[in-house]
């Protein structure tokens, strides 16, 4: 086993629980979907951008490949295994605070939301800019810029202190148009 397949196993049981506490949510949605008055879009927005940026930390971890996880006297260096590690769990924590924990009574999920997002946004604005540290590592292949994660991390922070719906479906429906166009850009040139 590679040095950098040793480091993904947690991170690998971090993001099955992660995308797992996701499906079971939407599955409450669905099931509820009789009794909810408001279609919780911006709930099922929100979980699926977490989901979204577990998978693309994940995906983006081969970059780290070439790290030597190994320090001088043959110790696992723990410190490398946290700072790629840190960035699911904090993502995961947001996926905590976000789905309610007995979803199916709660049936009020636009308010569930609004109560919740306060921290969900602060705690993915954390989990956005601890995507960049591992770039910092000695021996990674591709650093990008920390430009964007931070930029997406601003704008995190703004929706934490706002309550308006119409601000946050702006926002939510800017993120998926522009991760729409970003996906066009990079398959169609």
């Amino acid at each position: 086993m590679d040095q950098l397949e040793f480091a993904l196993v947690p991170i690998g049981i971090v993001l099955g629980y992660g995308v797992t506490k996701i499906m079971v949510a939407w599955a409450d949605v669905i099931h509820s979907w009789p009794h909810i008055r408001r279609p919780p879009l911006i709930y099922l927005s929100s979980t699926a951008m977490c989901l979204y940026f577990m998978y693309m930390n994940f995906a983006g971890l081969w970059a780290y490949k070439g790290v030597d996880f190994v320090l001088d006297n043959g110790i696992f260096n723990v410190v490398y295994l946290f700072a790629i590690t840190l960035p699911m769990l904090i993502f995961m924590l947001a996926v905590s605070v976000l789905v309610p924990v007995a979803t199916r009574q709660t049936l009020q999920f636009d308010a569930h939301y609004f109560q919740s997002s306060p921290s969900f946004y602060l705690i993915l604005a954390l989990g956005v800019c601890t995507t960049v540290l591992p770039d910092l590592l000695p021996g990674v292949e591709f650093a990008p810029s920390p430009t964007w994660p931070l930029i997406i991390a601003a704008t995190f922070v703004c929706l934490a202190f706002v309550r308006n719906r119409f601000a946050h479906g702006l926002a939510h429906s800017l993120f998926w148009s522009l991760l729409a166009v970003g996906f066009g850009y990079t398959m169609f040139g």
